[in-house]
């Protein structure tokens, strides 16, 4: 194979990639549905494309899926995707000087547009089976504690929260609810890195204050009698005004006195 047609497979090969893991499949799912899929992740593709490959399978006609242009959603990234997100502190502080280099940093937002134009017949029943599935799958990811890992051509937004799913289709198309906006926000805690702080300071806490042996109670009393009740001493019965001692026995009478 000559050098030219080495480079040309190259750059299909490039573009198909480029395709699949840009416009076709950028947002994966994380946790919540796919804790029980081998890895703990499924790419959207499965669900926006999943119903049409399993038909295409049972119709003999595979090669169809094959084309990346046919496939039922293309996705993009929204312009204003976030990068860096710093505020200014805005309480009083102690001097210009500290005023001047307080910033606090912020969550980083992304979105990503998903294209559906209907390309054959049977487009508007396809759109509104898959859809609905759609939603109901990632309302159950949500109730699960489900992330997104968000894939764009200049970052990687991993933990991420899907804040809202929203139309966006312009009014000068003819097919309505043909583009919807996937609002995403990467937040500065992620629950992984919570409960690994959560951890290291009941470590720390445990390491600096051991308990051993029995916990004393409030008084020296080593066990729990009727003669020696916790927070009541040996000596209390010497003390004036106490009748600490063993109690009266109480016996039989023979008969009124």
């Amino acid at each position: 194979m000559s050098g030219t047609n080495i480079l040309t497979v190259t750059n299909t090969i490039g573009l198909q990639l480029f395709k699949l893991g840009f416009q076709i499949s950028p947002i994966i799912l994380t946790g919540g549905i796919a804790q029980y899929i081998a890895g703990g992740m499924l790419p959207i593709v499965a669900l926006t494309q999943g119903a049409s490959f399993a038909l295409s399978l049972l119709s003999g006609n595979a090669g169809a899926d094959l084309d990346l242009d046919s496939y039922f959603a293309h996705f993009e990234p929204v312009p204003g995707a976030d990068l860096i997100n710093t505020q200014l502190g805005q309480y009083p502080f102690a001097n210009q000087t500290i005023a001047a280099n307080s910033t606090i940093a912020q969550p980083l937002h992304v979105s990503m547009i998903m294209k559906i134009p209907g390309q054959n017949a049977g487009a508007y029943t396809q759109k509104f089976l898959i859809m609905g599935a759609l939603q109901a799958t990632l309302i159950k990811h949500q109730q699960l504690g489900g992330t997104y890992s968000v894939l764009t051509p200049s970052y990687l937004y991993t933990n991420c929260i899907l804040l809202r799913l929203r139309d966006a289709t312009g009014g000068s198309g003819k097919q309505p609810q043909n583009q919807w906006i996937f609002d995403f926000e990467q937040p500065l805690i992620t629950q992984a890195a919570a409960q690994a702080a959560q951890n290291a300071l009941t470590q720390q806490v445990t390491n600096q204050t051991p308990i051993t042996g029995q916990p004393m109670t409030s008084g020296p009393g080593v066990g729990t009698s009727l003669f020696n009740a916790p927070g009541s001493g040996a000596g209390a019965a010497n003390l004036t005004g106490t009748s600490v001692g063993v109690p009266p026995v109480n016996t039989p009478t023979t008969g009124a006195s």
